[in-house]
């Protein structure tokens, strides 16, 4: 492997590690910042994980998200 390449995956996996940080920060602000409520009922009907919508696609956070969580 060249050492390029070795430089450029480990430089990947040090921003990959940085925006997992961001990531769980993002969901933590927003849970203190509506005091819990991230899902909205028909998500809690469904079993819908929070923290699924801080993961996947913006359609998804949307739809399952909270009023508050939408404001927030």
């Amino acid at each position: 492997m060249s050492a390029v390449f070795t430089q450029a995956i480990a430089h990947w996996r040090q921003l990959r590690a940085e925006f997992e940080l961001y990531r769980e920060h993002a969901y933590a602000r927003a849970e203190d910042a509506c005091a819990g409520v991230l899902l909205n009922s028909a998500a809690q009907r469904e079993g819908i994980s929070a923290w699924s919508l801080f993961i996947g696609p913006e359609a998804r956070a949307f739809r399952w998200a909270s009023d508050e969580l939408r404001e927030h």
